[in-house]
């Protein structure tokens, strides 16, 4: 089961005459007890102060983040993931990418609260005095780390946004303009690069969950993907290989299992527990478990029978190879039986059970014994997986071709597929795309990396006969975010 388990944090810090509540719900490394309200005078002072702001930067990573937006913008438009209710979502699945849809003003809203506090610790937590430099080092690491994790995860979706790096207060000018997409990636790059100078390599059993050097080192890499510096994706991947702590588990499962989660493979992960405490993120865990499921599945099968709010396209169904070992931990389809974890009997599925006759599984579960609503599996945001097919495609873009399959077909050969033997450099980004769709679908980067790689307009006309417009490789600044800021211009075409 899992080591690392969620616990409430309420935490109010008044900073310049601002207060924050801080309502947190991260892994058991953040297990603290309830901080009543403290002022700026009294907090900022020890270890466990700088502990407590630094957890409750990750808190912008949950439920509506990993557990809502962030899945939907990175499956919805890709036309392999099908909604079937959420008018936002239908939306994106149908390109209509709109300034009001509530997807993005969650993300948006999401990631800049990450941001905010990351700012915090950044600003406040690196000059506390009087405990030792190397921890205080370590969480001023984590904390920007995560900016820049946040501010990529606002960059590849809006391109350039407003750039604050400095905590604000109460006189601060909040009409900030955007910054360049390119800014924004040398931030992150930055950002990332001192994360990986002094985060550990790996944490102590009771902080297993936090992000490390080897996470620094595959966002520092795959951020120069956007920068276009394919030897510095190189060279950042090596430096993340050469760490000899990740590889690939032997089994595609065991990658998405409650009992083997922060596992060899994991990069980064959300962390997430099965703890019920009313609707929103005090639940501190999500329903991805509920969402997957076709609806009136078996309450033995599927919490509350399956809702079955997406599903997979037949398209994406019959994208996989005969006998790719990925495809039954992914989806279920007609005749087919899936046996969740934790259940004692298998769903076998019906052609009608879904509008397509398919369903997800990846991270379907069976019910908790002990009743909880939602789910405690952590939401994996990349994996050692992605990592060698991003190592792969820097490699191919420097004519390294024959080099790059030997990293695909490492992949490929965990799912129990030939190796592919290409030469040509446009047909190895074929080659590694198609990978990337069926081994992280449901997943959180697959859309963009299609953005990023100018193959979205081609892959949803070859694939679903949809036309994308090149201004729609970026989604709309959220209308709320419009009206808050009048220093925001929109993306053209919106």
């Amino acid at each position: 089961m899992k080591k690392n388990l969620i616990a409430l944090l309420r935490l109010t810090v008044a900073l310049a005459g601002l207060v924050f509540l801080f309502y947190a719900c991260t892994s058991k490394f953040m297990d603290l007890q309830p901080l009543d309200k403290l002022t700026e005078a009294s907090f900022w002072k020890t270890e466990d102060d700088l502990t407590a702001a630094t957890n409750n930067i990750y808190t912008a990573s949950q439920w509506g983040s990993s557990g809502g937006s962030w899945y939907a913008l990175a499956g919805m438009p890709t036309g392999d993931m099908v909604p079937t209710e959420n008018p936002s979502r239908i939306a994106l699945n149908e390109l209509n990418f709109l300034p009001g849809n509530a997807e993005l003003n969650d993300h948006w809203g999401n990631c800049f609260k990450g941001v905010a506090k990351a700012n915090l610790v950044i600003t406040y937590g690196a000059a506390i005095k009087d405990i030792k430099a190397d921890f205080k080092a370590r969480r001023v690491a984590e904390a920007k780390f995560l900016r820049g994790f946040y501010y990529l995860m606002l960059a590849r979706t809006f391109g350039g946004v407003p750039l604050v790096i400095e905590a604000q207060t109460a006189n601060s000018d909040l009409k900030v303009p955007r910054s360049t997409a390119e800014q924004l990636f040398t931030q992150c790059a930055s950002d990332f690069t001192a994360a990986a100078a002094d985060l550990p390599v790996r944490w102590a059993d009771n902080e297993v969950g936090r992000c490390t050097k080897g996470t620094a080192l595959a966002y520092l890499a795959y951020t120069q993907m956007y920068l276009k510096n394919w030897n510095g994706v190189v060279a950042r991947s090596q430096d993340l290989l050469n760490l000899n702590r990740y590889d690939l588990e032997p089994e595609f499962r065991r990658v998405f299992s409650l009992e083997n989660e922060n596992n060899r493979e994991s990069i980064f992960e959300i962390q997430y527990r099965d703890m019920t405490q009313g609707w929103g993120p005090s639940r501190q865990g999500h329903y991805l478990w509920i969402e997957q499921p076709p609806r009136g599945t078996d309450d033995k099968l599927a919490q509350w029978g399956g809702w079955g709010t997406h599903v997979p396209s037949a398209k994406f169904a019959n994208s996989f190879e005969r006998g790719d070992r990925r495809r039954p931990v992914t989806i279920v389809g007609p005749d087919e039986t899936y046996r969740p974890e934790g259940a004692v009997t298998s769903f076998v599925m019906k052609a009608n059970s879904t509008p397509t006759g398919f369903a997800f599984t990846k991270y379907w579960m069976a019910p908790l014994p002990n009743g909880n609503e939602s789910s405690p599996l952590n939401l994996p945001q990349m994996r050692f997986a992605e990592v060698l097919l991003n190592y792969a495609e820097a490699l191919n873009e420097l004519g390294r071709t024959t080099e790059a399959y030997t990293h695909i077909n490492r992949v490929r050969a965990r799912a129990g597929l030939a190796p592919k033997l290409g030469s040509a450099k446009e047909q190895c980004l074929d080659d590694i795309v198609q990978e990337r769709r069926v081994e992280t679908m449901c997943e959180y980067n697959f859309w963009f990396h299609l953005t990023r790689t100018q193959r979205a307009i081609p892959f949803l006309k070859r694939e679903y006969n949809r036309d994308l417009s090149n201004n729609k490789l970026l989604m709309p600044i959220p209308t709320d975010a419009m009206n808050t800021n009048s220093a925001l211009v929109q993306n053209p075409g919106y």
